[in-house]
Order: C-alpha cells, then sequence, then structure tokens
C-alpha cells in the first residue's frame, strides 16, 4: 500500500472562508449547507423566515406549498358570500287584482342588508304531442326591488297573454309543468352580487289558497316580521 504523503509539507489556502477550526465531520454537506453552528445570536432574527422559505429543499417547499394552496382553498371557500334566502315551500295560484296570478314569496334569512334585488321565473312544460319542453319567461308585476327588509311576493299575472291562462292543476300536472326561479341581490356587507336559485313543480302549486301576513307592528310600534311564517297560508 502506497503511504500517505506528508500533508504537512503541502501548500496551504487558508482564504476559502471556512477557518482553519472546523470539527471532524465534513465542512459542506451533499446539498451545499455548511456544518456551522451560530450562537449568541437574536432568537428573533427578521430575516430568518424568509430565508428559511426561499432556501430549503424541495420536499419541504413542496409541502409548504400545499398547505399554502388548502389555506387558500379553504380561505375562498368561507369568505365568498353565499345567499341564505328562505322559499316558501309551495307556489301559489291565488286571486290577484281581479284575476289570479302565480306566486310565491321569499325572505332574507341573514342580518345582512340586500339591496337591487331581481326576480327571473321561467315556466316550463312538456309538450305531450312532440316530446318537447319548452321554456317561457314569465312578465311579472314587478321584477326588481331596490330594499329587501322585510319580504318579497314575486308574481306573475295570470291575464290573456299570459301562457297559464286557461290552464288548471290538471293541465300543469299532465304537462309537468315547473317554475324555475332565479333571484339575484347586491350584498351590501361583501359588495359583491349573489344569487340564488329554486323551482316549484306542479305538484307544489296550491290552488285556492292565499299568503298570510308576516310583517305586523310591534308594541313599541316598530315593525315586526316573523320569518316561519313565509309557508304560511289560507283559504280564500
Amino acid at each position: 500500500m502506497t503511504p500517505l504523503p506528508n500533508l504537512s509539507r503541502l501548500p496551504f489556502s487558508d482564504d476559502l472562508g471556512l477557518g482553519t477550526r472546523t470539527g471532524p465531520g465534513r465542512s459542506v454537506n451533499k446539498d451545499g449547507t455548511f456544518n456551522v453552528r451560530r450562537v449568541g445570536v437574536p432568537v428573533f432574527r427578521g430575516y430568518e423566515l424568509y430565508h428559511s422559505l426561499i432556501t430549503m429543499g424541495g420536499f419541504r417547499f413542496l409541502g409548504l406549498l400545499s398547505f399554502a394552496l388548502a389555506t387558500g382553498l379553504l380561505y375562498g371557500r368561507f369568505s365568498r358570500p353565499h345567499a341564505q334566502m328562505r322559499f316558501s315551500r309551495n307556489g301559489l295560484v291565488a286571486p290577484y287584482r281581479g284575476i289570479t296570478g302565480f306566486m310565491f314569496r321569499f325572505v332574507n334569512r341573514r342580518s345582512n342588508q340586500l339591496i337591487e334585488v331581481e326576480a327571473t321565473v321561467v315556466f316550463t312544460f312538456l309538450e305531450v304531442e312532440s316530446g318537447l319542453r319548452h321554456f317561457v319567461t314569465l312578465v311579472l308585476e314587478r321584477s326588481k326591488i331596490n330594499l329587501f327588509p322585510t319580504s318579497w311576493t314575486v308574481v306573475h299575472p295570470i291575464d290573456e297573454a299570459s301562457p297559464l291562462f286557461g290552464l288548471t292543476d290538471e293541465d300543469l300536472r299532465k304537462a309537468q309543468a315547473e317554475f324555475i326561479v332565479l333571484i339575484k341581490a347586491f350584498d351590501d356587507t361583501f359588495s359583491q352580487s349573489i344569487y340564488q336559485r329554486t323551482s316549484y313543480t306542479a305538484e307544489e302549486v296550491l290552488w285556492g289558497v292565499r299568503f298570510r301576513p308576516m310583517a305586523a307592528p310591534g308594541a313599541d310600534g316598530m315593525l315586526e316580521m316573523d320569518v316561519d311564517l313565509v309557508d304560511a297560508t289560507e283559504t280564500v
């Protein structure tokens, strides 16, 4: 075996910046970091977190990135405004200004303020002869209200221009009719538009009844509204 050369006779270079008093282990790790521990440094180092984030290994950074992505998704999920409107369980065909009208009502279940509330109602039915389903947007008594502090009864007058004119409960059931409702409002708290949808099938439409009032003056004279009465009806 060839003996090792006398290392003390080799020319030294002490300008690498590692110093001459190193430990018995390796000076530079496989990932390029140094085996140097600094002591006497303040506990709260302003740059340490940033430095650790931009220099951490690939797998550790991937884990942190996954955690950050999950946090962003959760924040987006729970910070997005959701409409919490309660619709009446049934739609009604009830007397309306000397004729009849299809109507339903809804109320905001939250304490936030909704403004610029808009309603769209689409009547859809199946044509028995052709087997095709048709869609008709109904004309409403009022399609938009500016303020929504109480409840709103949306009404489609059934006059001679209405596609419901002359139809009976049995006709709607045979045609598998459905009333599709789309509500759009502006949430004053989040400053964003919110949407909510529902529908009423022919089986969910009541005839010969009307809604009971939901609001009445309280003991102190302030208007009180009972949200639980949104489904309440009475016989005409």
